[in-house]
């Protein structure tokens, strides 16, 4: 039970890391791997 324990809090901290890199990116990051982001025109 505290194999599992380990496991879930690692891959919990991956899963935060990743979601920090993602929010000081300087780019868009797509949700899937090797995908176009959507380029959104603002028209005014």
């Amino acid at each position: 039970m505290l194999m599992g324990f380990i496991i879930w809090t690692i891959v919990g901290l991956v899963i935060i890391v990743l979601g920090i890199n993602a929010f000081f990116a300087k780019k868009p990051v797509g949700f899937w791997a090797n995908a176009e982001t959507i380029r959104i025109l603002y028209s005014q």
